[in-house]
């Protein structure tokens, strides 16, 4: 072979290994809130440094709840405008059941749109399960008094909904509630000053478990740290991880 050629073959050579890699990334679309918006940055992140070969895309317009996005003229053009192979739906967590109402409400959008989903042929989809206010709901403090309570109940209604429509739980939520137990002061860390909204600490455990539900791998196992404290991190994957085998 003339030599000149042999960087030219190289090249290509490296050119196609790139286009099969990205022939099989696979396509994520994620439906949620300021929630959502609050975690993607460490997801994507996550997905990317780790090479698990998925690709996000979020829609996350603060406040809004999966019934929104069942007729969200973005969310229904988005859905049309790919082949996705996961869907991700977060609800709005103060609606799960902060009144009496609000269970059947959550449920009833859940099931909408994962229909929805399912006319589009997204083979996989998943319930992003939040997390309980740090503090409770004061507006709505009979139903969530304080964190335990809320987690427990916003937790429930992700298990009848991902038990309902046959469909995976990602239990974010359930991390949040493993650090409650065992880490008081790091639970503190996991929220922004309004402890609602999730602090970095909290977006990259939150990223931790998508991982790992979505990979089929332990968290244990992430190199990424997020340049977060070493035993901060391990103690946050640690937390992922024990939340997908409970």
């Amino acid at each position: 072979m003339n030599r000149t050629m042999i960087p030219v073959v190289a090249v290509f050579a490296f050119m196609l290994v790139q286009a099969g890699a990205l022939a099989r990334e696979k396509k994520v679309l994620m439906l949620g809130n300021s929630y959502s918006s609050g975690t993607a940055h460490w997801i994507k992140t996550m997905f990317t440094k780790e090479s698990a070969g998925y690709k996000f895309t979020v829609l996350s317009p603060g406040g809004k709840d999966l019934q929104y996005h069942a007729n969200a003229e973005a969310t229904l053009a988005k859905l049309k405008s790919e082949k996705w192979d996961v869907l991700i739906m977060q609800g709005q967590s103060l609606q799960t059941a902060a009144t009496p109402a609000h269970p059947a409400q959550f449920q009833q959008q859940v099931t909408a749109l994962v229909e929805l989903a399912r006319e589009h042929n997204v083979p996989r989809i998943m319930l992003f399960q939040t997390w309980g206010r740090r503090d409770g709901h004061k507006q709505f403090k009979d139903a969530y008094p304080d964190f335990q309570t809320m987690h427990r109940r916003v937790s429930e209604q992700y298990g009848i909904a991902g038990e309902k429509n046959k469909v995976e739980v990602v239990p974010v939520g359930t991390a949040f509630a493993v650090i409650h137990k065992e880490h008081d002061e790091l639970f503190r860390g996991l929220y922004k000053k309004d402890g609602s909204h999730p602090s970095p600490q909290a977006g990259y455990m939150a990223a931790c478990v998508f991982y790992g539900a979505i990979t089929g791998n332990s968290p244990l196992q992430v190199k990424w740290d997020d340049k977060l404290p070493g035993e901060t991190a391990a103690i946050l994957k640690k937390a992922a991880a024990g939340a997908l085998t409970m």
